[in-house]
């Protein structure tokens, strides 16, 4: 089974050059068991970017990218590589927010009415 992590910096993992800085998908795995045992490695795509922890019983992709609203990440074509990649079993822990709220950002904002209707995508991904 896999744990895919889709979001934006809150939820991204940064690496020890970027310390203290840390998403919460960066510690993650930690709350497994076998998280003593976790490979963690780096995945390359052509746009993103993941960290992947290998636990016994579960992998855990994490594919959150700072910057990224529910809106900018589709649009971006990040979302599209999921395609391929989830299964049957598989989960997909999607967190955006905050940077969906700005206005003076048109290529990001989604105004509240259609936060739902964004969201709505990844869940249409993730069945």
């Amino acid at each position: 089974m896999k744990l895919f992590l889709v979001g934006d910096s809150t939820c991204q993992a940064y690496g020890p050059d970027m310390a203290p800085q840390q998403g919460w998908g960066g510690v993650f795995y930690r709350y497994f068991k076998g998280s003593e045992q976790a490979i963690i490695s780096e995945l390359t795509h052509e746009k993103p970017k993941a960290v992947s922890y290998e636990l016994p019983e579960v992998t855990i992709e994490n594919w959150s990218a700072s910057a990224r609203s529910s809106r900018s990440y589709i649009d971006e074509g990040r979302l599209d590589f999921f395609k391929d990649r989830m299964h049957s079993g598989d989960y997909m822990f999607v967190q955006f927010a905050h940077n969906d709220s700005k206005k003076d950002m048109p290529e990001k904002y989604v105004a509240p009415d259609d936060y739902p209707k964004w969201l709505e995508i990844y869940r249409k991904m993730a069945i």
